[in-house]
């Protein structure tokens, strides 16, 4: 879907390859994105931020990875305005640890703003997800110069100084309270 943003936003079939209905974001728009708006105007960030990822997890799941990487900026951009760290957090890693369509910078940016908040349970969250991730695609271990950092904090988290991050569920209502 790399043609999508020059297309018409009525177009029913894309005049470069003949898909029909081929406009990314356009359902987007259509379904999700007034009441996104209104909810931001209205000051309701937090219905905003939940419906900005339930379009986030539908853009993922229709495999619409142009509105996907879109959606993921303004989820990115209201978690941070917003303080709603563990969200923001989970959501850079997310995106550096999706194999196709990831974001190495993601996973930079979550360490430093864990960093810069002082928060040791997001730090090892990150550690331990791009740990996950590269033991799993590339049978690497913890990097050399991250070592001693992780020891560290998971050392803490067994002396009972700190309690690890975990994600609610992954699924389109995981941030519902």
């Amino acid at each position: 879907m790399e043609c999508d943003e020059s297309i018409e936003s009525d177009a029913e079939e894309c005049p470069f390859c003949g898909l029909d209905n081929p406009v990314a974001l356009r359902w987007f728009r259509e379904c999700n994105e007034l009441e996104i708006m209104k909810a931001r105007n209205e000051g309701n960030t937090i219905l905003a931020a939940e419906l900005l990822f339930e379009a986030w997890y539908e853009a993922g799941s229709i495999h619409d990875f142009y509105a996907w990487g879109e959606i993921h900026r303004q989820l990115i951009s209201i978690y941070t305005e917003n303080q709603m760290y563990e969200r923001l957090i989970f959501q850079l890693c997310y995106s550096a640890t999706f194999y196709e369509h990831g974001s190495p910078q993601d996973g930079y940016d979550a360490l430093r703003i864990s960093k810069e908040i002082g928060r040791e349970d997001l730090e090892l969250y990150c550690y331990n997800e791009f740990d996950s991730f590269n033991q799993h695609f590339y049978n690497k271990s913890t990097p050399d110069n991250m070592i001693d950092r992780v020891d560290e904090l998971s050392n803490k988290v067994l002396r009972g100084e700190l309690i690890s991050f975990n994600p609610p569920e992954f699924g389109v209502k995981m941030w519902k309270d």
